[in-house]
């Protein structure tokens, strides 16, 4: 039914797939706040989390929903936290504004991801799902997405691996800064085309304190944070 291709997939290794764990939400890191950190071990009990009631299912195309229709979409971009790292689908704020809309949750995150990543996503996934609304919480700006040897990288300040090259594009603003300009303007070329509403938004913009209200790997959003995520983006979608 939909062009296909892995390049333009989030996670096309993991395709018809449910898994338990999932970058930055995984074992040895659960098992690292169970079992050696006290003050982690209630925090992850408190909030209602163990080793087996967060799941990660992925659609044939790679991508964390149900399969795709050809209508009545709804389209998320971004990284983790639209993704939804660390909790359900369902207590995520894609799906939450999806089933308010009565739209189909087409949730095209990846964790990780940049604003490249939201436009190679998108560039081929927009004209076959022709959203009636589109809606992109960008990662921080100097993330970049680069391909190596047919191999992805996701470039970020926190994962430097002592390259030169990208500790110096590090220091000039003005790189990740016209990155993000030309990705956004791509993307908002790319909804014009399918006369998609969009709603275009900056986490470093966003303002919220998750600190008490975590996910899994206590390091993303949590449940109820999830729902004021929604409930806001619902008051610019004029919901």
């Amino acid at each position: 039914m939909f062009d296909y291709d892995p390049y333009y997939s989030a996670y096309p290794h993991y395709a018809g797939q449910t898994i338990d764990w999932l970058p930055s939400d995984t074992q040895q890191l659960y098992n690292m706040h169970t079992k050696q950190d006290n003050a982690n071990r209630r925090k992850i009990k408190n909030l209602n989390f163990n080793s087996e009631n967060v799941k990660y299912k992925f659609n044939d195309y790679g991508f964390r929903c149900d399969n795709f229709k050809t209508n009545n979409n709804i389209v998320f971009l971004g990284c983790s936290l639209t993704l939804g790292t660390g909790i359900n689908l369902e207590n995520t704020f894609s799906q939450t504004i999806a089933d308010k809309l009565k739209l189909n949750n087409c949730n095209l995150a990846l964790a990780g991801g940049s604003n490249d990543s939201m436009f190679r996503i998108a560039y081929h996934w927009l004209p076959q799902l022709n959203p009636d609304v589109v809606v992109c919480f960008a990662p921080t700006k100097e993330r970049s997405e680069f391909f190596i040897d047919n191999r992805h990288e996701n470039l970020m300040a926190t994962h430097t691996k002592n390259n030169s090259w990208y500790m110096n594009y590090l220091k000039e603003d003005n790189n990740f800064k016209v990155n993000y300009q030309k990705n956004k303007m791509a993307i908002e070329h790319l909804c014009a085309q399918v006369n998609a509403k969009l709603l275009f938004l900056h986490v470093e913009d966003w303002e919220f304190d998750y600190r008490n209200d975590l996910a899994r790997d206590l390091m993303h959003p949590g449940v109820n944070s999830h729902g004021l995520i929604a409930n806001e983006m619902l008051k610019y979608l004029g919901t």
